[in-house]
């Protein structure tokens, strides 16, 4: 890799390869170099005009070499990928004239154990695909817990205004996250809400405070260690949780895992408490009630001083995958501040889902 000097998207990985600083690196498969790329779809596709096979180099190894070359950008590199035990690998890579120069020669030298994968190169394929399987059961949890988070605030504002709890079981944990023989774990979210009266405002919407408590009660200990593992749980089971709801009520990301947004009850439980406009509490209602929006992106920025919309499905997005936020008018944003006293941005207020949604909610139309 370090002689691809040209062609990085990211000139910052290009930096780490060239100071040997591998560690720092992400996985190979997310490597912004197209050599990388472009081999990233050979086993669904491998009869691609994108791949041939090298003659010269499957006649040194006794098995096919292919040669992936990127047809968009014409003869600036070369990389080579060769199958073993059913697993594709990625080899090789060159610019164009020292690929051809070079690639036969490190199948026939003592440059072909180099060359080939290892014992060692298969155990730590299996290490990060095990890795990742855990990275995507803990995101399909937090999506689900963001859905149960989003029905129950809701449940609570329109129905028990008046602080009643409202209580839901959430998704048991994967497995990787417990104590080895703990089969499951129940884990009991209470939200409550007390929404002051709406006040009517001379900018056309009504008004007023809202504080949402929400609890979480679980047994800590089945839980794996936060110390080790890897890194798909190594960050906890509390800073999970934490950066999955708390980003539902509250956008400003320095509360999430700081004091006091959460401490522990007398009863062991996870507890914090939220103070809202009431503006910002019809936003999480509306992405409660609203799965996805099929507006298009806005081809010009708007204002980053507004107040979105956003649905359930962006916010899933946004939290679990840590993905940019798409509004309900399209546009794609980052939220780095917390929206209370932001005006609501105008092109999410002529949305036709948000207007018949304001018109249920009984919140006047939003003219400013």
């Amino acid at each position: 890799m370090k002689e691809l000097t040209r062609g990085w998207e990211d000139i910052r990985q290009r930096s780490l390869i060239a100071g040997g600083d591998w560690k720092s690196l992400p996985v190979l498969s997310e490597l912004s170099h197209p050599a990388i790329q472009v081999c990233q779809d050979f086993d669904t596709n491998p009869a691609s005009p994108k791949y041939e096979r090298h003659k010269e180099a499957t006649q040194a190894a006794g098995y096919p070499v292919v040669e992936a070359r990127d047809l968009k950008t014409g003869p600036g590199w070369r990389a080579a990928v060769i199958v073993q035990d059913g697993v594709s690998w990625i080899v090789h890579a060159d610019t164009h004239d020292r690929f051809h120069a070079g690639v036969s020669s490190r199948f026939g030298s003592q440059l072909r154990e180099a060359t080939e994968p290892s014992e060692l190169d298969f155990a730590l394929r299996k290490l990060k695909l095990a890795e990742a399987e855990v990275l995507r059961s803990v995101q399909e949890w937090q999506e689900q817990i963001i859905l149960v988070t989003l029905t129950a605030f809701r449940t609570a504002f329109k129905e028990h205004p008046d602080g009643r709890e409202v209580k839901r079981m959430l998704p048991c944990p994967p497995s990787a996250l417990l104590q080895p023989g703990i089969p499951a774990v129940d884990m009991e979210l209470t939200i409550s809400v007390i929404a002051e009266e709406a006040q009517g405002t001379e900018e056309g919407y009504e008004s007023g405070e809202t504080l949402a408590e929400v609890n979480l009660k679980f047994d800590s200990w089945k839980f794996v260690d936060a110390q080790g593992g890897s890194s798909a749980y190594a960050r906890g089971v509390k800073t999970i949780l934490l950066t999955t709801i708390l980003p539902i009520l509250d956008s400003r990301e320095e509360t999430w895992t700081k004091e006091p947004a959460a401490y522990y009850g007398l009863d062991g439980s996870l507890r914090f408490s939220i103070e809202m406009s009431r503006m910002r509490a019809l936003q999480v209602v509306f992405a409660a009630e609203n799965e996805g929006i099929s507006a298009e992106a806005s081809g010009q920025a708007t204002r980053a001083d507004v107040h979105h919309f956003v649905t359930g499905e962006a916010l899933k997005a946004a939290i679990a995958e840590q993905k940019p936020l798409r509004a309900a008018c399209g546009y794609w944003f980052v939220p780095a501040r917390f929206p209370d006293g932001l005006p609501v941005c105008d092109d999410c207020s002529k949305q036709g889902l948000v207007i018949r949604f304001l018109e249920q909610m009984g919140a006047g139309p939003l003219q400013r």
